[in-house]
């Protein structure tokens, strides 16, 4: 856990706080300048002058941002984290069980940098060894909220068939005090059938062009979250990191790629033992914009998941999701989590 902070360190990390969410939201949104994520502070009187251009920005920046949180808190996975897949890279790991079983879980979610509260995110469902269902709510707190007041909901859905996650749809509604925005995705087998973002981002000329080929074989945000792991005496290990997740989120292609980096204890309320720590990397494949921001997301190699197992189940969540910024290190940490086993269809 990261120790509070107090006095002048204090204050310069609620003001690196407030130039992160603005980064991530440029990270988010797929690229932009440094002006655009808000690192150029503009001065005061320059402030006052509102143009249709940087309106149309803003709205824009906070629509996507919102669906970023949502889907780190999954995900979050993204940091989108490329993040909420970042949160991809956090994601839910599980196995075939017999006899069949479904294990509804509910994870508490913090989200700080150095220490200071951006704000918090609950990821629910069911999961047995053919099927799955995810919800997931988030919302910005504390210093962020002077940045963004984003907020929303994600849902998804889909099978588990021979080891992959295949995704049947997906679902998230962002809001901020100027916008509402909804993102739909119907598939089928990994395959994308449709999609639709009402409103519609921004069309940009120099955005790589997603093709149909991008389509296929991928999973949505919060689908990226789970991953089949082989069942035995010791799950969590490194076959639970030994993956590639190919994700589509609506308008952007990305792959998080997961690397073994060892184990160790934690004590959480709900769970005290081992757990798995991933390493992650973002790679965009389509739909972003070709700017130094997300060429710095792809290097960065400082990244890491921690995902701990429920009971005996085969299944673990993710814990602790950190990557390192350019303000200090991002944390999406589980605060609690509880998970009750049942009957599948009952």
């Amino acid at each position: 856990m990261i120790p509070p902070l107090s006095g002048n360190d204090k204050g310069r990390a609620q003001a690196s706080a407030r130039q992160t969410v603005r980064w991530i939201a440029a990270v988010y949104t797929g690229g932009g300048s440094d002006r655009q994520a808000g690192l150029a502070r503009p001065s005061p009187s320059k402030r006052r002058i509102s143009n249709s251009k940087s309106m149309r920005l803003d709205r824009n920046n906070d629509a996507r941002f919102d669906s970023m949180i949502f889907t780190w808190s999954a995900e979050l996975a993204d940091t989108r984290l490329r993040f909420a897949a970042l949160a991809a890279m956090c994601g839910i790991a599980l196995a075939a069980t017999s006899p069949a079983r479904a294990e509804n879980f509910s994870v508490r979610y913090s989200l700080k940098l150095i220490g200071v509260p951006l704000g918090t995110a609950t990821v629910s469902g069911a999961v047995s060894p053919i099927d799955y269902r995810i919800q997931a709510s988030a919302k910005l707190t504390g210093v962020a909220t002077v940045v963004s007041n984003a907020r929303g909901a994600a849902t998804a859905s889909g099978a588990i068939s021979q080891g992959r996650v295949l995704s049947n749809g997906f679902a998230t509604t962002s809001a901020n005090s100027q916008q509402t925005r909804t993102i739909r995705i119907a598939m089928a087998a990994g395959n994308v059938r449709a999609s639709e973002i009402v409103p519609p981002f921004t069309s940009k000329p120099d955005r790589v062009p997603v093709t149909e080929a991008h389509k296929r074989n991928v999973v949505d945000p919060l689908s990226g979250l789970m991953m089949p792991i082989v069942a035995g005496p010791a799950p969590i290990g490194p076959g639970a990191c030994d993956r590639v997740v190919p994700v589509f989120d609506g308008w952007t292609r990305f792959n998080i790629t997961l690397s073994y980096r060892g184990t160790r204890p934690s004590d959480l309320p709900g769970y005290s033992g081992p757990v798995v720590v991933c390493g992650a990397r973002y790679a965009p494949i389509s739909g972003h914009l070709p700017r130094p921001i997300i060429q710095q997301m792809a290097d960065n190699k400082d990244i890491e998941v921690w995902l701990a197992p429920i009971g005996q189940s085969n299944v673990a969540v993710p814990i602790r999701l950190a990557m390192a910024t350019a303000f200090g290190r991002l944390t999406i940490e589980a605060q609690d989590f509880s998970a009750t086993e049942k009957a599948a269809g009952r």
